[in-house]
C-alpha cells in the first residue's frame, strides 16, 4: 500500500512513519511533504498512490486548497489539531478524522477502516465506489454514515436535498445520509431523469415516492412525498409545466 504524507511538522511525520511501519499491513511512504505548493506540484505528477494522511493545516495555507487545484480521486485521513475542520472534511474523500497528538491506536484503527473498505473500491477511485452502470446511469451511490463508506440503492432513495452546501439523501425508511457529491447539478447530471426529477434549487425527489401532488397559487406545484422534509416541497410555475408532463410520462408506456 503507498502512503503519502502531508504533514509540515518534522517530528509528527516522523512518527507517523514509525507508527506506520510498527503494522501489520504492508506499508510504502512513498513520500512526505510540507507545504500545499508542494503536494499540489507532487501530485500533479500522479504518482500511484493509494492513501493520503495529510494535515489541514499547512505551512503555507490550508490544505483544502490542494482540492481547489487538482480533483483528488485518492482517500484522505485528515490529521488536524482543531475539530472545526470535520464538516469541510467530510465533503471530501476522507476515510478518517484523527486529532492531535496521534493516538496510536486511533491510527492503527484508522489504516484497518481504510482496508476494510479497500477492497470495494473501483480502480482506486472513490467516487466510483459500487457504481453500477446502466445506460451510463447509476444504480448505487456512495454515501457516508458517520466516517464509514457505504453504498445505498437508488431506488431505495425518496430524495436528495442540499444544505451548508452538502448534498444529502434520505432513503425509504427515513434515514439521512452524506453523499459525496458537492451539488446538485452533479447529482442530477448522473441520475436517470425517467425516475429522478429534479424540484428546485434544494430538492431533488424520486417519483416512486410521490404521494400526492397539488396546484397552487401562481401556478406551483406542491409534493407531497411518502417520507418528507418538514418544509414544503414547491416547484415554480416554469418548472409545473415540465413536472406535469414528465409525471404522466412516467405512467404512459
Amino acid at each position: 500500500m503507498n502512503v503519502l504524507i502531508v504533514e509540515d511538522e518534522v517530528n509528527s511525520a516522523e512518527f507517523l512513519k514509525q507508527e506506520l511501519a510498527k503494522l501489520p499491513q504492508e506499508i510504502n511512504v512513498i513520500n512526505s511533504i510540507g507545504s500545499v505548493h508542494d503536494a499540489i506540484n507532487f501530485l500533479k505528477r500522479a504518482p500511484s498512490i493509494d492513501l493520503i494522511l495529510m494535515d489541514i493545516q499547512l505551512n503555507d495555507g490550508n490544505s483544502f486548497e490542494i482540492f481547489e487545484t487538482l480533483n483528488l480521486q485518492v482517500p484522505i485521513i485528515f490529521i488536524t489539531a482543531y475539530d472545526h475542520f470535520l464538516i469541510q472534511a467530510l465533503k471530501l474523500h476522507s476515510i478518517d478524522y484523527l486529532l492531535k497528538p496521534i493516538d496510536t491506536e486511533h491510527l492503527a484503527a484508522a489504516i484497518r477502516k481504510f482496508k476494510s473498505i479497500e477492497n470495494y473500491f473501483v480502480s482506486k477511485n472513490l467516487k466510483n465506489l459500487a457504481y453500477q452502470v446502466s445506460s451510463n446511469k447509476l444504480q448505487k451511490i456512495v454515501i457516508k454514515k458517520g466516517l464509514e463508506y457505504q453504498t445505498l440503492l437508488l431506488a431505495d432513495i425518496v430524495y436528495f436535498f442540499v444544505e451548508q452546501k452538502i448534498v444529502f439523501c434520505v432513503d425509504k425508511n427515513n434515514k439521512k445520509f452524506i453523499t459525496e457529491w458537492t451539488n446538485l447539478g452533479e447529482a442530477f447530471s448522473l441520475l436517470d431523469d425517467k425516475i429522478f426529477f429534479r424540484a428546485n434549487r434544494k430538492y431533488i425527489i424520486n417519483a416512486d415516492y410521490i404521494k400526492s401532488f397539488k396546484h397552487i397559487e401562481f401556478g406551483k406545484t406542491s409534493l407531497d412525498l411518502m417520507i418528507s422534509p418538514a418544509e414544503e416541497i414547491i416547484i415554480s410555475q416554469e418548472n409545473s409545466i415540465y413536472f406535469r408532463n414528465w409525471i404522466r410520462g412516467m405512467y404512459i408506456k
